[in-house]
């Protein structure tokens, strides 16, 4: 603990009451871990409700895809139902494409397009376009056959999309934004059996072919290559997405990998950290990172650039089916859970780069105010919590959960700090701040300098003598007739003062003093000890008048006004006996 000197300071709580309170400050730190329990990622499923309900899932469903829409929602294809739809990233749903979808279409894979809609590979040879704001569902027929398992916004503003055609060869399509226009691409390999298609950063189309067992790569004019080294026997590639770091990732349900292929086709494989036959299926690219479902083991899992794999099960209902994901600007992981007829959320805690910190001076009484602190990962929700340090640990202070907090005596002797939680969408982050110096209470100290005087009853501070209880005069030096008397008056802060002399005793009715001019100190802001002199003289004629008639001694009374910087007056009465 480091403590710089303390500082008094000196507040007036009554007439000439002087309270005097210790401030302890300085950098005390201590280190102790925040007593919360942090959720850094938190799954929520939103399964199905009654048949036709818009705001759930159909019952049986069967969600199939999934992508984040550029309206901010989440856009899915649910192929038992035979919808398409969008929720919100606090899970509502609606339900636009409920029209326009021709029965037994079984819409599947979706994809925003270069023209900001939505379009979707479905059964019976045909793609589905729908706009961000509803309206229904357009359909357009292409000349493959049966299903379209993927679609693909090209560089070239086009929609491609992978099939077969009526003889079982495989081909790859395009088409422009309004349907019009098809042209179908073949292979040549008849064991071609293609599935995921997504635009390359080389401005190529690159796909999947499990049949083949390897990628592919179509220019925009329709050259296609296919590449086989380096990808495992019996791989079967499924889905692929272009990644963060230029490269194209797919994976391999075949043999439980991810694979990586550079833009010149040398490709790289990766097993560690996938469960045993987790079996991988669709993959989506993230910040810095890929997605991918592993339908086989409830999972979903997270790849580095690098390799590094982390899976996420906690929250998925088991037997859930989990086909297509999709990530959010803001960070979470949705994906779709064919069999539990289910959409789900993978959402993470907020990130901190700025601490909570504390403001206001730790003594009883006092108001403390935390400031939360920098965080992202919008939207971020708050919740405190106060604690006291004590006995080598921080314990929570019952119902102290608003970020400001009145200090309590029972706080004394101990430091404080305040916890922030931050909150999104059910993960949580908590961070401390600093620890505040040790609460200290009023102590009273003695008061260097001449004896303290103050008015009304007698006070005793410790380490110090009894004081005065108000201020006093006291004739200082000899007092006659003809000199006059002068008296001194002792204030506990710079003070002025005025004052009368009178004749008292047998010769009070004979002779009357004119009020003299007093001599004083300036008053001063500043609170401290003070004196004033004041000079009381009787006027030459008065004294005069006293010679002649042979007065030699006189009783005399000086009644003394006693004005404080404060502003308060003290009356003070003075004996005095005047000599020759």
């Amino acid at each position: 603990m480091s403590i710089r000197p303390f500082g008094i300071r000196l507040a007036a709580m009554s007439n000439w009451t002087v309270t005097v309170l210790i401030l302890l400050t300085g950098g005390l730190v201590l280190a102790a871990p925040a007593a919360a329990t942090d959720v850094s990622a938190f799954i929520t499923e939103f399964p199905a409700g009654t048949f036709q309900v818009s705001q759930t899932i159909t019952r049986d469903a069967k969600p199939s895809g999934i992508v984040a829409g550029p309206d901010g929602h989440l856009w899915l294809t649910e192929t038992g139902a035979n919808h398409v739809g969008s929720v919100t990233a606090e899970g509502v749903f609606a339900w636009p494409g409920r029209t326009g979808v021709s029965p037994l279409n079984f819409p599947g894979d979706i994809v925003v397009g270069p023209d900001g809609n939505l379009w979707v590979g479905e059964n019976r040879a045909l793609v589905g376009r729908i706009a961000p704001s509803g309206g229904g569902l357009t359909e357009f027929a292409t000349t493959s056959s049966g299903a379209v398992p993927g679609v693909a916004a090209g560089s070239d503003g086009n929609i491609w999309f992978t099939g077969h055609s009526s003889g079982g060869v495989a081909l790859i399509g395009r088409m422009s934004t309004s349907g019009a226009g098809v042209v179908t691409f073949p292979l040549a390999n008849v064991a071609s059996r293609l599935r995921g298609i997504v635009a390359g950063p080389d401005g190529a189309l690159w796909f999947t072919d499990p049949g083949a067992g390897s990628i592919g790569r179509i220019t925009t004019a329709g050259v296609i290559t296919e590449f086989t080294a380096g990808i495992a026997a019996g791989a079967a590639p499924e889905d692929i997405a272009a990644g963060p770091d230029g490269n194209l990732w797919f994976t391999e349900p075949g043999t439980n990998q991810i694979g990586r292929i550079t833009t010149d086709g040398v490709v790289t494989e990766f097993a560690s950290g996938i469960s045993a036959g987790a079996g991988p299926d669709k993959i989506v690219a993230g910040s810095g990172a890929l997605w991918f479902s592993e339908p086989s083991a409830d999972r979903v899992a997270r790849i580095t650039t690098s390799g590094a794999v982390t899976e996420f099960s906690a929250g998925i209902t088991a037997g859930a089916g989990i086909h297509d994901i999709a990530v959010t600007p803001d960070g979470s992981v949705w994906f779709t859970e064919g069999d539990a007829h289910a959409v789900a959320r993978l959402a993470f805690a907020p990130t901190n780069s700025v601490p909570p910190g504390v403001t206001g001076d730790p003594h009883p009484g006092a108001t403390l105010t935390a400031t939360d602190g920098t965080w992202s990962g919008a939207p971020v929700t708050y919740s405190h919590q106060w604690q006291q340090y004590s006995g080598g640990v921080w314990t929570d202070i019952a119902g102290a959960t608003q970020p400001t907090y009145t200090v309590a005596d029972g706080d004394i002797g101990h430091p404080l700090r305040i916890l922030v939680a931050g909150h999104h969408l059910g993960a949580s982050l908590t961070i401390a701040s600093a620890a505040t110096p040790s609460v200290v209470d009023f102590h009273a100290v003695t008061v260097p300098g001449p004896t303290v005087v103050v008015p009304g009853p007698t006070i005793t501070i410790p380490g110090s003598t009894t004081v005065p209880a108000a201020p006093t005069a006291a004739r200082s030096g000899p007092a006659s007739i003809g000199k006059g008397a002068r008296i001194a008056v002792t204030c506990l802060s710079a003070c002025r003062a005025t004052a009368k002399l009178a004749i008292s005793g047998p010769t009070a009715r004979k002779f009357k003093l004119s009020r003299t001019t007093p001599l004083a100190t300036a008053v001063d802001s500043v609170l401290r000890a003070g004196s004033v002199s004041l000079l009381l003289r009787a006027s030459s004629k008065v004294r005069a008048k006293l010679k002649a008639k042979h007065v030699s001694k006189l009783a005399a009374t000086a009644r003394i006004s006693v004005l404080d910087a404060t502003g308060t007056t003290t009356k003070l009465t003075l004996a005095l006996t005047l000599g020759r």
